[in-house]
């Protein structure tokens, strides 16, 4: 009897980045960052991401500010939204006054 086991970390580059176009952002940067270099290099590489901003976690907008896209912001947090320079599309539930300017 043999014991096939498929491990994460043997799939190719190509099939793991296609894998995480299906995860958010958010889970992606909790469950893979750090968990060794080739996963950092992997997540640093992908571009284009939708991000639905509910609590300030600054440490993941400043690591992926540059790849995101699309952001939806539902706190009133302030943001500084001159950080995300390729964003295409933005949506304030919650607008502050300093977001509107």
């Amino acid at each position: 009897m043999t014991n096939n086991v498929l491990k994460l970390e043997m799939l190719p580059n190509e099939l793991l980045i296609e894998i995480f176009g299906y995860i958010n952002l958010h889970d992606l940067y909790y469950g893979f960052l750090d968990l060794n270099t080739r996963f950092n290099k992997l997540l640093r590489s992908l571009k284009k991401f939708s991000i639905i901003f509910e609590h300030n976690d600054r440490l993941m907008i400043s690591l992926f500010a540059r790849q995101i896209i699309r952001l939806i912001v539902m706190t009133w947090t302030d943001i500084d939204l001159k950080r995300f320079p390729n964003l295409c599309s933005l949506t304030l539930k919650q607008a502050t006054d300093a977001q509107m300017r």
